[in-house]
């Protein structure tokens, strides 16, 4: 009976390590940080976590190169500020609303989040890129499939300079069947 106590306590602890101070914030007590909707937060990680967790926390991205952008939270959600979209488990498609909401102060679109595009959509971004950076070879970047989000579809690109720290994360943009243009994420 002790032992099932202490594994209900401990995963109510858990499942309370996601909190949100503020509007638009989302703290993790297990994994000490703190993002808001442009990516992983120093600064505010050190107002609702202290100090110590910022300095901690700095360590680590200068550490391990972690992308700022797209994390997973200790409990398993995983949000991507490209997508603008929290997931309930970085493995499955499946849209956190609450948390979403929170991040990014609307809902997505149901109809139109986790709706993958069509493969013609990354064929024709990888072609427009082909176009506008001629002298690049094919592998200098990679292309994904695309994804719809409010009616256009976000195609992620990958460029890969081969040089250390110099890889860029963009997006083909396509309307209408049609590329219009190329945006770099950071």
């Amino acid at each position: 009976m002790l032992i099932t106590a202490f594994i209900l306590l401990s995963g109510m602890a858990y499942a309370r390590s996601l909190y949100s101070p503020s509007k638009g914030i989302i703290c993790d007590r297990k994994d000490k940080l703190c993002v808001d909707s442009s990516g992983i937060s120093l600064r505010f990680t050190k107002i609702y976590l202290g100090s110590r967790a910022a300095k901690k926390l700095k360590k680590n991205i200068d550490r391990y190169d972690m992308d700022l952008k797209e994390w997973t939270f200790s409990n398993g959600v995983s949000c991507n500020i490209y997508k603008r979209i929290c997931k309930k488990s970085k493995w499955r498609d499946r849209t956190d609303f609450h948390w979403t909401k929170i991040l990014f102060g609307r809902l997505p679109h149901r109809s139109h989040t986790n709706r993958k595009a069509p493969l013609a959509f990354s064929k024709a971004c990888k072609n427009y890129l082909g176009d506008k950076f001629p002298y690049f070879p094919n592998t200098a970047f990679s292309v994904s499939r695309g994804y719809y989000l409010d009616g256009v579809v976000h195609v992620p690109v990958n460029f890969n300079w081969n040089e250390a720290r110099v890889d860029e994360k963009g997006e083909c943009i396509v309307k209408n069947g049609i590329v219009k243009r190329y945006k770099t994420l950071y």
